[in-house]
């Protein structure tokens, strides 16, 4: 029997998380295909029950009893390089090694000289046009079960004329496309920039609350200005030249699958893969800027 083994990082307070959505989706996916996986620690609590957690901890199962080992680049954006074991490398290893490097910026954990010793590094914001190592392939942010079972209920909205544009943190790309683009549905749809605290968590179910600690503040149940919005902003990342960098976000999923329609640049213009590339004007709105 095939047996999966993650490298979490463990659950921190919500400020400082580690959110492995990778790995999160990664399990789901295993756990309704009947694939036992088994983690470093206990991870992702989906039921209130201290047992309810879809990772578990095994005393009994080894890393080196797997077949195939995934971590992620979470363990380097907390420097937390001593949760993985010394031997995690070793070239006479049993199992196939797989590093997902979902990080910002340029050049990314990804890139350092032991990931060459993986068999597969999954890159997110991949980008056709630069010069890559031979064992990336195009990785995406993508969907978990609890972002599609809370979009699930869109058909209870009614979609007002507005395109949302509320972002967390400011990109080079979203300021160009605020300043260049947004303005010319002026008329057509109203801008929405109101935006949800961090920290408003009153009201909140104790599933709810959970999911808000463990995504480290990005679970807003209702979702109900992206379900009550026709259109989304999803521009993102660092326009240099004839590319994209960071082009990948949980906003583009999420309003995706909410059924609104989808703005970013135009992504295969730009360079920027997925694992299954949505099409321009029948999946998402592209623009060439």
């Amino acid at each position: 029997m095939k047996i999966v083994y993650f490298f979490c990082y463990p659950h921190g307070p919500p400020d400082r998380a580690g959110y492995e959505h990778q790995i999160v989706c990664l399990a789901e996916g295993l756990r309704e295909l009947g694939i036992p996986f088994f983690g470093n620690v206990d991870y992702w609590q989906e039921g209130n029950a201290p047992e309810d957690f879809l990772i578990r901890q095994d005393p009994y199962v080894s890393f080196r009893d797997a077949n195939i080992v995934v971590f992620s680049s979470v363990m380097y954006r907390y420097e937390s390089y001593h949760l993985l074991p010394r031997d995690l490398f070793n070239s006479k290893r049993s199992y196939r090694l797989i590093f997902i490097d979902w990080s910002d910026g340029v050049r990314t954990p990804g890139f350092r000289d032991e990931m060459r010793a993986c068999d597969l590094v999954l890159k997110c914001h991949y980008n056709c046009k630069d010069v890559l190592p031979k064992n990336f392939r195009p990785w995406a942010f993508g969907l978990s079960i609890r972002i599609l079972d809370h979009l699930s209920r869109k058909g209870q909205w009614r979609r007002d004329a507005d395109i949302l544009v509320n972002y967390r943190h400011n990109h080079s790309l979203r300021k160009r496309a605020v300043n260049e683009i947004i303005p010319l549905f002026e008329g057509i749809l109203r801008e929405n920039r109101t935006v949800e605290s961090f920290d408003d968590v009153e009201g909140m179910t104790t599933k709810d609350r959970l999911f808000w600690l463990q995504t480290g503040r990005r679970h807003y149940p209702s979702y109900r200005r992206l379900l009550a919005s026709t259109a989304c902003s999803c521009f993102g990342g660092l326009l240099r030249e004839d590319r994209v960098y960071q082009f990948d976000s949980w906003r583009f999923w999420e309003s995706l699958a909410a059924g609104a329609c989808t703005f970013h640049i135009d992504l295969e213009k730009y360079g920027c893969v997925l694992p299954v590339m949505p099409i321009n004007k029948v999946h998402y709105l592209g623009f060439n800027l």
